[in-house]
């Protein structure tokens, strides 16, 4: 296993929760973002989405990165 992922639905705020975590040797190598939408695309189409939020530490730049990957393909 080199890692693991999913979202969590939190009803008194109608948002999910975006949460992962990888091997640092696996980092770079675009499996996040794959995977996490891959999940997304699987929860949307037996529930609705109305936001997704994460959070990830101000220094680590790839979390934030995977990030903006996935706002950009959910909202564009």
């Amino acid at each position: 296993m080199i890692g693991s992922g999913g979202l969590v639905y939190h009803a008194d705020r109608d948002v999910w929760e975006v949460g992962y975590n990888i091997r640092k040797d696996q980092w770079g190598h675009g499996y996040v973002p794959e995977a996490m939408q891959g999940i997304i695309d699987h929860i949307s189409k037996t529930r609705k989405i109305r936001a997704i939020e994460g959070q990830f530490a101000a220094e680590n730049h790839k979390s934030q990165r995977v990030m903006e990957k996935l706002g950009h393909a959910l909202f564009t």
